[in-house]
């Protein structure tokens, strides 16, 4: 399940548990809703949202975990490519195809590697 399913999921979730919560509110007489029902149901909805923060938190880091990861192998995808030219540059005019080969191959990669659209892991 991609992380936007997994956002929208939770949000619907959270909307369609806040319109049970008004319903019932109206539905319920008012004895039932002093004292210590009061109390237990103010809790049970302190308890429900900090849950749903701490998974809209734990979503926020995967996503933030996962551009990392991604950013740190794009930047040394490009400092392998460099490097490979300096090296081939220290091969004079016998390597002059190769570092040819390497500036004509960077930029079809480079597009494949944005173009290119996440599978998903389900």
């Amino acid at each position: 399940m991609s992380s936007a399913i997994a956002f929208v999921a939770s949000f619907v979730s959270i909307l369609i548990g806040t319109a049970v919560g008004m319903i019932l509110k109206r539905s319920l007489p008012p004895e039932l809703l002093e004292g210590a029902s009061r109390e237990a149901i103010r809790l049970g909805a302190g308890f429900l949202a900090t849950i749903a923060a701490l998974v809209i938190g734990r979503m926020i880091a995967s996503a933030k975990n996962s551009y990392d990861t991604q950013s740190a192998n794009i930047r040394q995808l490009g400092t392998n490519a460099v490097l490979v030219d300096q090296m081939l540059a220290k091969y004079g005019p016998a390597a002059k195809a190769a570092r040819n080969l390497l500036r004509e191959t960077i930029p079809s990669a480079t597009n494949r590697i944005w173009q290119e659209r996440p599978r998903s892991l389900s």
